[in-house]
């Protein structure tokens, strides 16, 4: 068990479980020569 979950353990609190997606998400759309890129980061 991680640190922070064993912590959040010790002080009793419990974290809901995350909500189901409520659409299909997609990374990337293309258009023609151009791609929109949407929710990713630099890791």
């Amino acid at each position: 068990m991680m640190k922070i979950e064993k912590r959040l353990e010790e002080l009793g609190v419990k974290l809901p479980e995350p909500a189901k997606p409520v659409a299909a998400y997609v990374p990337f759309r293309r258009t023609g020569n151009l791609i929109y890129i949407s929710g990713q980061d630099c890791r």
